[in-house]
C-alpha cells in the first residue's frame, strides 16, 4: 500500500469538505479535524480512504488514526495544498499501540479511545474544559523537552565515568567540557521556557502570545538584573523602590518574591541586602499571562481605533509593570515556595513518594496529570533534580506488569491476549493510555493492582532518598516515561547533583520493581469476576 501524504490531504479535505472545517492539527498518530456539522460527512466513506488506519469522533473534532511519522507529512501537505484554512497546534497523543486492520479483533488503541471518551463525556465540566486548553499549552513544548534532556544525559553519562566517589568531584577536565557542551540546549531552554510559557498561556486562553512572553520574562532567572534594577540599594538600610523605601527586604511584601538575602560581615553586622531572581518561576509567568488577558482585551474595547496600536499596547504593558511588581511576583514566589516545599518533603519520604505514584493512574484518567508540570518546574528549581517525574513514571510501570499476568491468564486465542500483545511494547516506552482505558480501567481489580504496583516503585526511590541520601529525578521539566526517560535522569547524592551513572541504573531497578510488583499484586488479587476474553 502506497503511502502517498499529498493524495491523502486532498481526499480528506474533499471528504470533509473544505467549508465545513472550522481548523485542522495533528498529533503523533491522528489528524484531528474540527468540522462545522458532523452531519454533513459520511465516515464510512472516510474509513475507506487509503491509509486511513480508523475514525475516532471527539464531540465535533474528527481524529484520522493515520499513524506516526505520516501523519505529521500529511499535515504539511494540508497547509501546502489548503493555505485558506485555519490551523491549529501540536497535539500531545500517545502513540496508538496497533495499525492493524485485523478483522478478528479490535485494536486495543480503538478500545482505549472508546473507553477514554465516554469517560470524558462523563467529566465533561468548566474544570475539564479548562484542563484540556492547560494541557494544549504545554504539548507542542514536549519535543524541546525530549530532545535537549536526551543530550544532557548524554553528556552526564560520560562526566559520571570521572567522578571521584569520595569528593563527587569531576576528575576529568574534558569530560567537564564535553558535558558542558551536551547541556547548552537544556540550560537555554530552562529560560526560554518560561518565556514560551507565558506566550502558550495567553495565546490558547484568547490573549496576545507576545504580551504574555514579554510578561513571563519577569520570570527568568538570566534577566534577574534587568527587573530588579528599580530596587535602588540602600546598604544596612535596604532598598528605594519607585520612593518607597524597604527597611528589611526579608518580610517587605515588594520584596519577598525575589528571593531576598542578607549580606552579615564578619561581625555578624548586616550590612546590606541581596535579591535574586523572581521566585515565581513558571507559576509567575502564567499568573501574567493569565492576567494580561482581560487586560488588554479590557483596554483595547475603550480605546478608539486610531490609537489602538500604540495606546492598547503601552497601557496594556504599564498596567502588567504594576500588577507584577505588587501582586504577581510576590503571590506567585509564595505559591512557589510552599509547592516546592510540599512535593519535595513528599517526594523524598518513603511513604509519600509510594502514595504518589499509587495515585497517579487516577490523576491520568481524570486528565489532571499535566497540572504537575508547575510541579516538575518548581522542584527543578529549587533542588536541581525533578523527583516526582521519577516517581510518577511508576504508575506506567506499575500497569505493564498487570498486563503481563492477565496476558498469560488469558485463553492463548483471547481476544485480550492479542490486544494486550499490540500494547505491551509501547507500554513499556511509557505510552501507558492504551492500556489505562483499554486493560486495566476496565476492569477494576487490574486497575487497583496497577496503582499498588506502581507504589511499590515509588516506595523504592522515595526510601533511596529519604534513607539512602539519593534523590533520582528526570534533568529536565519534562519528558518520555518508561524506559524512554532512562537516559534522562540524574540524582543528587549529598547535595551534589549530575551523577547519572548511578541515577540510570536506580531509575531501571525502580521500573523492575514496579513490573513485578504489578504482576505480583495481579496474582495475588486473582482475577475472578475479571472479564479475560
Amino acid at each position: 500500500m502506497k503511502k502517498d501524504p499529498n493524495i491523502l490531504s486532498k481526499s480528506l479535505i474533499n471528504y470533509i469538505g473544505e467549508d465545513n472545517i472550522y481548523s485542522y492539527t495533528h498529533c503523533m498518530t491522528r489528524f484531528r479535524v474540527h468540522v462545522k456539522d458532523l452531519n454533513k460527512i459520511d465516515l464510512n466513506q472516510i474509513k475507506k480512504i487509503e491509509n486511513v488506519l480508523g475514525v475516532v469522533l471527539n464531540g465535533n473534532e474528527l481524529q484520522i488514526i493515520l499513524g506516526p511519522g505520516f501523519v505529521r507529512k500529511v499535515f504539511e501537505e494540508t497547509q501546502k495544498n489548503f493555505p485558506n484554512l485555519k490551523f491549529g497546534e501540536l497535539i500531545e497523543e500517545d502513540l496508538d499501540s496497533s495499525n492493524s486492520k485485523d478483522s478478528e479483533f479490535v485494536p486495543l488503541s480503538s478500545v482505549a479511545q472508546s473507553n477514554k471518551e465516554a469517560i470524558k463525556q462523563k467529566n465533561n465540566s468548566s474544570i475539564q474544559q479548562f484542563l484540556a486548553k492547560f494541557s494544549n499549552i504545554f504539548s507542542p513544548l514536549i519535543f524541546g523537552f525530549i530532545g535537549v534532556g536526551i543530550l544532557a544525559g548524554i553528556g552526564g553519562i560520560l562526566q559520571s565515568i570521572y567522578i571521584d566517589p569520595l569528593t563527587g568531584e569531576i576528575t576529568n577536565e574534558i569530560a567537564s567540557s564535553w558535558y558542558s557542551f551536551f547541556s547548552v540546549m537544556l540550560n537555554l531552554w530552562k529560560d526560554a521556557f518560561i518565556i514560551v510559557v507565558g506566550w502558550r498561556t495567553a495565546e490558547v486562553f484568547g490573549g496576545e502570545g507576545v504580551v504574555g512572553a514579554i510578561g513571563a520574562t519577569m520570570f527568568v532567572s538570566s534577566f534577574a538584573s534587568l527587573y530588579t534594577a528599580p530596587f535602588i540599594s540602600q546598604g544596612a538600610d535596604g532598598f528605594q523602590f519607585l520612593g518607597i523605601s524597604i527597611k528589611d527586604p526579608t518580610t517587605n511584601w515588594l520584596t519577598i518574591g525575589f528571593r531576598p538575602d542578607e549580606i552579615i560581615n564578619d561581625v555578624g553586622e548586616v550590612t546590606g541586602y541581596t535579591l535574586s531572581y523572581a521566585s515565581g518561576a513558571i507559576f509567575g509567568a502564567m499568573m501574567m499571562a493569565f492576567i494580561s488577558i482581560p487586560i488588554c482585551k479590557f483596554i483595547r474595547k475603550h480605546t478608539p481605533d486610531v490609537i489602538d496600536m500604540v495606546l492598547s499596547s503601552t497601557l496594556t504593558f504599564f498596567v502588567l509593570l504594576v500588577l507584577g511588581y505588587t501582586l504577581i511576583i510576590p503571590i506567585s514566589g509564595i505559591i512557589f515556595q510552599m509547592v516546592a516545599i510540599l512535593f519535595d518533603n513528599l517526594s523524598t519520604n518513603a511513604f509519600g513518594a509510594a502514595f504518589l505514584a499509587g495515585i497517579f493512574l487516577l490523576a491520568v484518567v481524570f486528565g489532571v496529570h499535566q497540572g504537575f508540570v508547575p510541579v516538575y518546574a518548581a522542584l527543578l528549581d529549587s533542588t536541581g533534580v525533578n523527583s516526582l517525574f521519577a516517581i510518577l513514571a511508576m504508575g506506567g510501570a506499575g500497569q505493564v506488569g498487570v498486563a503481563i499476568s492477565l496476558y498469560f491468564k488469558a485463553d492463548s486465542t483471547s481476544i485480550l491476549r492479542k490486544q494486550i500483545k499490540g500494547a505491551i511494547i509501547p507500554g513499556f516506552l511509557g505510552i501507558g493510555e492504551p492500556l489505562i482505558y483499554g486493560v486495566t480501567l476496565p476492569r477494576p481489580k487490574t486497575f487497583v493492582a496497577a496503582m499498588l504496583g506502581a507504589s511499590i516503585g515509588g516506595l523504592f526511590l522515595g526510601a533511596l532518598s529519604s534513607w539512602g541520601g539519593i534523590t533520582v529525578g528526570l534533568n529536565t521539566m519534562f519528558g518520555p516515561s518508561g524506559l524512554l526517560a532512562a537516559p534522562m535522569m540524574t540524582a543528587k547524592i549529598n547535595d551534589v547533583i549530575g551523577n547519572v551513572g548511578k541515577a540510570i541504573p536506580l531509575y531501571l531497578s525502580a521500573l523492575i520493581i514496579s513490573y513485578i510488583s504489578g504482576y505480583g499484586f495481579m496474582q495475588l488479587i486473582g482475577t475472578k469476576g475479571v472479564d479475560l476474553s
